[in-house]
């Protein structure tokens, strides 16, 4: 979520569509595309450098081919 929401937070002000134009969507960057790569590089560091959460099956829960006795 990090990721995205700096992704987000970096690239609106340079966009520019039909119903929405951010502050920055006429300027040089917003017009030309580097407003995207900035958006690109802001999303993937975080991504890169935050750590990933633990993935699920890690052998600290129950496996679901075992029957449970009551």
């Amino acid at each position: 979520m990090t990721a995205w929401t700096a992704g987000l937070v970096v690239g609106l002000p340079f966009t520019g569509v039909q119903w929405f134009s951010g502050p920055f969507a006429d300027s040089p960057i917003g017009r030309h595309g580097p407003g995207r790569a900035a958006t690109t590089v802001a999303s993937a560091a975080p991504y890169a450098i935050l750590p990933r959460p633990a993935a699920r099956g890690s052998g600290s829960e129950p496996r679901g081919d075992v029957p449970l006795h009551f």
